[in-house]
């Protein structure tokens, strides 16, 4: 299940994976409120300028890999990662802040 974020007038729909809820009460607070500000953003502009995009491994079912783009943005030592779909009907952002390590290891460019 994923929480949405905040509404979205003109935009892009955010939304949070549960266990990204809990690692951001986890992290400290002046990261914390970076985050934030960032999801916030991903709103109106879900490819900022200090984000990259990942290239899902080749594993990944080809549809999901044509339909979604995975951006990572970097805050210190923590990611965030976002994944976006274009759709007509349904335009989304999924946001997800990572662990260093866990990052690392999943994503070897992020």
């Amino acid at each position: 299940m994923t929480k949405r974020a905040g509404g979205s007038e003109a935009g892009y729909q955010v939304w949070l994976r549960p266990s990204a809820h809990r690692d951001r009460r986890r992290l400290p607070g002046h990261v914390r409120q970076r985050i934030k500000r960032l999801i916030d953003d991903l709103q109106q502009e879900p490819r900022p300028s200090v984000s990259w995009t990942l290239d899902l491994p080749e594993a990944t079912p080809k549809e999901i890999r044509e339909a979604w783009e995975v951006r990572c943005v970097r805050i210190e030592d923590w990611r965030v990662l976002d994944a976006i779909r274009e759709a007509n009907d349904n335009s989304g952002s999924f946001s997800s802040p990572v662990a260093p390590r866990t990052a690392a290891r999943t994503w070897r460019s992020c």
